[in-house]
């Protein structure tokens, strides 16, 4: 082993039982294992985005960091228990050996989600450890080596954290703030305002038009798995679904249709439901908000639970969808 090399022991989780999101690096940094606290090194921004993500004042003391916690019931550990390395690059690590992730998520059942920062963290998420009944998304790396902007990368930090954690529906803005901070979800409710006010705004009739295609559907061949194989470094990879093309043309369209709601997890909550839990068995009955919201909720949380799509499609969910909003927009 080179001398300038040695086994890096990463930290123990930051975490309590009323843990909802659970952040994963890779393994801590020089200064992180240094202080023995997480994200020490101040060129890295994590504790900047995750305080304006969550609509707080910045402030690195001690005693804030972990009140944000607290607050917003956010964990905090890496992928990797330990592995040799020479600089706090992951690009330097060799001999992983991965922490025991399924033990945690038993020990502590109220997570809800699991949140990558970087690509390194989520490869070998998917290397070690086989896909997870726990949804989990890869938002933009805090370290300064990425170059989108601190508000940017906490815009896409907080909407995927509000999928999660109701404390951030609907909060105000801040005072603190100057013009160029907006709230997230208005940044976002601007940006699809503009974009269906475009030429791609699709008119519903196209949208119905696919009730003839899922009618017809062979509900078995929609979704195929890809299944997972060995490497020649020895890793493995996992399987993932694949999906039909007119499948795929059907999610691209009604994206960019006003049949979105781009505040769903919030309307969820106002009729006391829950992402992905008995959706389906409320369509019947919906209204015009809650059914653009379920059908919202499908459409988007595939990339939190991969084959959500292919379980929908078996059992007749989107089929379901269209055809009470047919109905609902049909009413005078």
């Amino acid at each position: 082993m080179n001398n300038n090399q040695e086994r890096i022991q990463g930290l123990p989780p930051s975490i309590d039982n009323y843990s909802a999101v659970l952040i994963l690096g890779t393994l801590p940094g020089h200064m992180s294992l240094t202080h023995g606290k997480y994200y020490a090194d101040p060129l890295n921004k994590f504790w900047d985005i995750l305080f304006i993500a969550c609509g707080e004042e910045i402030d690195k003391s001690d005693q804030a960091k972990e009140a944000l916690l607290k607050k917003y019931n956010i964990a905090l550990w890496d992928i990797l228990d330990s592995a040799v390395r020479g600089t706090s690059s992951d690009k330097d690590l060799m001999d992983e050996k991965p922490n025991d992730l399924p033990q945690l998520l038993e020990e502590y059942p109220n997570i809800k989600l699991l949140l990558f920062h970087s690509k390194s963290a989520y490869k070998y998420f998917k290397r070690f450890f086989k896909n997870t009944a726990i949804p989990y998304i890869c938002v933009s790396s805090p370290s300064g080596q990425n170059r989108k902007g601190t508000e940017e990368k906490a815009e896409e930090w907080r909407a995927a954290l509000s999928c999660v954690l109701p404390q951030l529906h609907g909060k105000s803005r801040l005072a603190w703030k100057s013009s160029q901070f907006h709230d997230i979800m208005v940044v976002y409710q601007e940006k699809e305002q503009l974009h269906n006010m475009g030429d791609n705004l699709l008119g519903f009739e196209k949208i119905y038009g696919y009730i003839s295609y899922f009618e017809t559907l062979d509900t078995e061949n929609a979704c195929q798995w890809q299944k997972g194989e060995r490497l020649k470094d020895g890793s493995c990879t996992f399987g993932y679904p694949v999906y039909e093309d007119k499948f795929l043309q059907f999610i691209e369209d009604v994206s960019h249709s006003d049949l979105m709601d781009i505040s769903y997890g919030e309307t969820l909550q106002k009729y006391g439901l829950e992402m992905n839990n008995g959706l389906s068995e409320q369509i019947e009955t919906a209204d015009l908000p809650l059914a653009k919201a379920i059908l919202t909720c499908y459409v988007r949380q595939e990339r939190f639970c991969e084959g959500l799509w292919g379980t929908a499609i078996k059992n007749g969910v989107f089929l379901a969808l269209l055809n009470r909003l047919q109905i609902l927009l049909a009413e005078p």
